[in-house]
């Protein structure tokens, strides 16, 4: 047995110690454990929990049989606190679909095994396949028994028993309170997308908002596959000391053009940041697998704070290394990295805020204001996203636009450098809106209007 079946089984493990429930929630087998020990402890559980009983960890500790299992009762009991330790930290939704997996794997393995040495014996071809036959039979009909769907009577229950317990669905603040109402915040296992054009600030305004997030508690990631982690740094401390009266931006952070003042703000900013659950991960040239180990180790470490990880940002899905099965292939590319990134989001039961930067379509139209139809070209991003924005600044174009009257340029610039609209063009979960923000782009700063105001 690996050392990645190892830790599935003790995660799952760990997960119905805490939770018996999740036996019938996952349709899990003593027979999906290879490892005695754990079979052992799981057989325990589900018998109590077939009798309406409920174990503790210590409970289940005094009722193990080391002898049984030809082990030392010190190596046993060690095994059970660390399946409860794995539990707490790694379970997600998706840990018993995972171990069944692995389960079916192992039997189908087994049965490649027993073709090979069975070949050597006196039984018949035909008898052989009659056995494979049969076991590939139970396995089958395993795989159908264990589909993941519900019938929608028994979710709508369960939605009704929700309410009358005053449960309220989990949403994660988007780090913008007008953002997080139109959104009905962000939601595990969903992948979001915030596309533009170069420029317009799709880093400034994963940075600020998530920024937003490490400050009300919430666990954040990002992996800056661009710009160094030193940049974001500059970025992140002249977000955290703006004010309307105070600005220092971080091209004067990165200059040293500072009064004595500006750098006492600083040092107040810099241990502020040390504070916050804000981790951020700047090679470049990560594969999907790459992210995901990385993404779970940060939620392990994170797990021990509390701040548990909630969003991880991906700056951005053009520079993500694909695997080799497209290769040349740019649009099937990214619609693997697309579906990857998703699959993510549920296996770890977190969501994942991707930056995607678009063509060149709203260039050569006189609506700048780019469309859903701007993405067609990316892959399957519009179709794996939950939710799609797209960052916009009138202050970009004007920027680079002739005027006859250099006054009239600056009057305009004036009116809308400070203006950023994030058109939400696709939502799983509501309407399709414009959400008007105040943006500083030379602070790295975005703000509801209302807060800058």
């Amino acid at each position: 047995m690996n050392y990645m079946e190892i830790d599935v089984e003790l995660i799952a493990l760990g997960a119905v110690m805490l939770n018996h429930n999740q036996i019938d929630r996952w349709k899990l087998r003593a027979t999906d454990f290879s490892n005695v020990v754990n079979r052992h402890v799981f057989d325990i559980i589900e018998e109590h929990h077939r009798r309406g009983e409920t174990l503790t960890a210590g409970m289940i500790e005094s009722m193990v049989d080391a002898d049984e299992m030809a082990d030392d009762e010190f190596t046993v009991r060690q095994q059970i606190r660390f399946a409860m330790s794995f539990g707490i930290q790694h379970a997600t939704p998706g840990i018993g679909e995972r171990l069944r997996e692995v389960s079916a794997k192992r039997a189908v393995n087994q049965i490649g095994n027993e073709l090979r040495y069975g070949a050597i014996g006196d039984q018949s071809a035909e008898a052989m396949l009659e056995n494979v036959r049969g076991n590939l039979e139970q396995i089958v009909d395993r795989s159908v028994d264990d589909e993941s769907f519900e019938l929608i009577g028994d979710v709508s229950a369960e939605i009704v028993q929700d309410i009358m317990d005053g449960v309220v669905p989990e949403e994660t603040f988007t780090g913008s309170q007008v953002l997080t109402r139109q959104l009905g915040g962000y939601q595990p296992g969903e992948l979001i997308i915030i596309a533009g054009r170069p420029s317009m600030g799709k880093s400034m305004v994963a940075q600020s908002l998530g920024l937003h997030m490490a400050k009300k508690g919430i666990g954040v990631v990002m992996f800056s596959l661009e710009m160094s982690s030193k940049e974001l740094g500059y970025r992140s401390l002249s977000d955290l000391i703006w004010t309307h009266e105070r600005r220092v931006s971080y091209q004067q952070i990165r200059n040293r053009d500072l009064s004595e003042n500006e750098v006492e703000l600083l040092g107040k900013g810099g241990a502020h940041l040390r504070t916050l659950p804000f981790i951020v991960d700047d090679r470049a040239g990560l594969s999907l697998d790459e992210i995901g180990f990385e993404i779970r180790k940060h939620k392990q470490r994170l797990a021990r704070t509390k701040s548990p990880l909630k969003v991880v940002f991906v700056d951005h899905i053009g520079h993500v290394k694909p695997s080799d099965r497209y290769k040349g292939n740019k649009t099937n590319e990214v619609g693997e990295v697309s579906a990857g990134l998703l699959k993510l989001a549920k296996d770890l039961d977190i969501t994942v805020v991707a930056l995607c930067q678009l063509n060149r379509g709203p260039e050569n139209r006189e609506e700048k204001r780019p469309t859903l139809a701007d993405l067609r070209n990316s892959g399957d991003i519009e179709q794996d996203a939950n939710t799609v924005m797209f960052v916009y600044r009138d202050a970009y174009y004007v920027e680079r636009q002739n005027f006859n009257d250099d006054a009239e340029k600056q009057a305009t610039l004036r009116h809308c450098q400070n203006k950023l609209e994030i058109l939400i063009a696709k939502n799983r979960r509501g309407s399709t809106e414009t959400v008007h923000m105040f943006c500083d782009p030379a602070c790295n700063v975005i703000r509801d209007l209302e807060r800058a105001a």
